[in-house]
């Protein structure tokens, strides 16, 4: 059977799960050390005096990290040779009649080698995210003294700041050639993966040079990657000897350190025959097609690595409403995901956009407005004077005196709507009519939250009693209208000393 290098790769998930849960226990024990006391006299002394504990808790963490996945290297790596070694016997069986196969003699060489070098790259990543830990917790601490004392924000408002950019980025344990980081699980399960690759080949390349075969041919699939592509259907030497072989196009070493059998490529190849083996016939798709499918799975990396993100900004949380706005994010890119999916036909891995994160106990108590009542914004909405909570709305409402009875509200916490280039306060939805959506500009102002609410609860109106369709084909008229009610509402608010 043909051998593909990344079909076992499925089973470095395990690893990367493993190292998604040791950075979540990281994000979470530095949270957990600052959110500690935040509000007491003497915060960043006590802090700093607990950066050596901090550090302890992490080597802690990382030990039980290494123990849990010792043996998974080990597994995976003798597991994939093997495998590559078997799918070169049953292509040899198939094309050839050879009465007894050769076993390769230096199998357990070739093992040990490909773990070391896995291991080796493994153990450089601890020193990395030790010192990452360590150099973020005392920043987030130096970042909060000195916006203390300019008086800008508050200790909380800093640390969560501090706190979201680290989360949002993940544990870099690894900076590649062109200066990009990696987030620690990221790095760890492309090791793990290329290690795999490295013994799959090695594996297949040992059994066929054993039995003197030297020349296998790649498979042509679908959705291939650009740096796949000039590699498809081609007939290449494993070790340069069969390089001036007519059918030759190529060696397996020009073509790997081209980007063929990169890790999650969807290659496979197998031995070639001169005479025997055909060619030709892989892929159904168009060029297009294929260009088409590599960009949708692109866009699905991007949306899991966005979920992860977010998650890990939940982890770090320090308000409840944080937690809340942060796993209405998820919500949102894990919504996006299945609509890819679903439009795409592509295998949604749920693997990959980490572990669950739960509410606390005060953020879920929030989501039934019963125990928990937002004092401050966090995070990117921190300048914003009125409080984004559905509480605070109905407070409002109470005191100028408007009905929200038969009205859901809604608060969109999309940073990228703070921008000027967003214009708008809120929106009377047009799909459930009866909610109204508030964006983070209603809440720059008292009396631009009020108008918010007047017009868009103007707008809903408008809808039951006209419809939908017929008010959004007479837009510009009853919009003037809303502007009308919105206008002589506020100068009677502001009469009456309401505003």
């Amino acid at each position: 059977m043909p051998l593909a290098p990344n079909a076992w790769q499925a089973r470095a998930r395990e690893v990367f799960e493993l190292w998604l849960d040791a950075e979540m226990s990281l994000l979470r024990a530095v949270k957990r050390r600052l959110a500690k006391g935040i509000d007491r006299p003497g915060w960043a002394e006590r802090k700093y005096a607990e950066a050596r504990a901090m550090r302890i808790e992490a080597e802690s963490i990382l030990a039980a990290l290494s123990k849990d996945t010792a043996q998974i290297y080990v597994n995976r790596i003798a597991g994939t040779y093997g495998s590559g070694a078997e799918a070169a016997y049953a292509d040899l069986r198939k094309g050839m009649d050879v009465p007894r196969l050769i076993m390769p003699a230096a199998r357990i060489q070739r093992i040990d080698a490909i773990l070391d070098a896995l291991q080796g790259k493994v153990r450089a990543q601890y020193g990395r995210i030790l010192r990452e830990v360590d150099d973020q917790y005392r920043r987030i601490i130096g970042y909060g003294v000195a916006d203390l004392a300019t008086g800008s924000i508050t200790l909380r408002q800093s640390v969560q700041r501090s706190l979201d950019a680290f989360a949002a980025a993940g544990i870099a344990s690894f900076t590649d050639s062109k200066e990009r980081d990696w987030g620690m699980p990221e790095y760890a399960e492309m090791a793990t993966r290329t290690g795999m690759m490295h013994a799959a080949l090695a594996g297949y390349t040992d059994a066929a040079l054993a039995n003197g075969q030297d020349l296998v041919i790649t498979t042509d699939h679908s959705d291939e990657c650009p740096l796949c592509t000039p590699w498809e259907d081609k007939v290449l030497t494993l070790t340069g000897a069969m390089r001036n072989h007519p059918d030759c196009q190529g060696t397996m070493a020009e073509a790997t350190a081209a980007g063929l059998f990169h890790p999650g490529c969807l290659h496979s190849f197998s031995v070639y025959i001169p005479g025997m083996t055909r060619r030709g016939g892989g892929d159904p798709q168009t060029p297009e097609q294929n260009v088409r499918g590599y960009k949708n799975r692109q866009q699905m990396r991007y949306m899991e690595r966005q979920v992860r993100s977010w998650k890990r900004r939940q982890t770090v949380a320090i308000e409840p409403i944080e937690e809340r706005r942060c796993k209405a994010y998820v919500d949102k890119w894990q919504a996006k995901l299945r609509d890819l999916t679903q439009s795409t036909g592509l295998m949604r891995g749920n693997g990959r956009e980490g572990p669950r994160v739960l509410l606390s106990p005060a953020a879920k108590w929030g989501e039934r407005g019963t125990l928990y009542r937002k004092s401050d914004n966090s995070g990117a909405f921190a300048s914003l004077p009125e409080r984004m909570s559905k509480k605070h709305i109905r407070e409002l409402a109470r005191e100028q005196g408007l009905s929200l009875k038969g009205l859901t509200l809604l608060i969109d916490y999309d940073e990228d709507k703070l921008k000027p280039s967003f214009p708008f306060a809120g929106r009377a939805d047009t799909a459930t009519v009866g909610r109204i959506d508030f964006f983070p500009r209603a809440f720059s102002s008292r009396e631009e939250l009020t108008r918010t609410l007047i017009h868009e609860k103007i707008h809903v109106e408008q809808f039951r009693r006209y419809g939908v369709e017929y008010v959004q084909n007479h837009r510009a008229y009853f919009e003037r209208l809303a502007e009308e009610v919105e206008h002589a509402f506020i100068v009677r608010a502001k009469e009456l000393k309401r505003l």
